[in-house]
């Protein structure tokens, strides 16, 4: 429905129904990570591990917000035939769907950590030791984002770009994909 070389306030209804419903998305989803960024910076809601977390996890929130933000203008300006350059269109294929997915596993590894201590405090009671939870939540979060980031290291080898020609189309507009192939074997 994205039409080539069209503003995009005169896209179709569907285009900029789309586009409203990502800005909306997007905004908000910034400023969600924002409020929660302020509020666990705050050091006495790091005593525990939990704190820890919870800063990451905001951290995780604004970083997938402004990468779905800058994957969902590429692709509208790309298919509105505005962006062409091909080395600019290869890397954000590439990084940006890495990127994001690693941003969205992380952020979910994150609140399980949380649950799991909320549990772990539970079950200890006056036990709990909020110091070591503190160090073992910052020992967590660095080996979980490697651990995240290298069960994705394989998708950007997968990832490249289709050109694809719109026979319909009179000029024969050109659509540039970013698509991920794997092999059978």
């Amino acid at each position: 429905h994205i039409l080539p070389r069209v503003h995009p306030k005169d896209q179709t209804v569907v285009v900029r129904i789309a586009m409203a419903l990502s800005i909306i998305c997007i905004v908000t989803g910034v400023l969600n990570g924002i409020f929660a960024l302020i509020t666990f910076q705050n050091k006495s809601v790091r005593t525990v591990g939990c704190g820890q977390y919870l800063l990451g996890s905001s951290i995780t929130t604004l970083a997938t917000m402004i990468l779905f933000g800058l994957k969902c203008w590429v692709f509208l300006l790309t298919h509105m035939s505005a962006i062409s350059n091909r080395s600019f269109l290869r890397v954000g294929c590439v990084s940006l769907d890495f990127l994001l997915r690693t941003s969205l596993i992380m952020d979910q590894w994150l609140n399980a950590c949380v649950a799991a201590e909320r549990a772990i405090t539970a079950a200890q009671k006056t036990r709990f030791d909020k110091k070591k939870s503190k160090q073992v939540a910052k020992i967590a979060i660095p080996v979980l984002l490697l651990f995240v980031m290298s069960t994705s290291a394989h998708d950007p080898f997968h990832r490249r770009l289709v050109d694809e020609i719109d026979d319909d189309d009179m000029e024969n507009h050109k659509r540039i994909w970013c698509v991920v192939s794997y092999s059978r074997h």
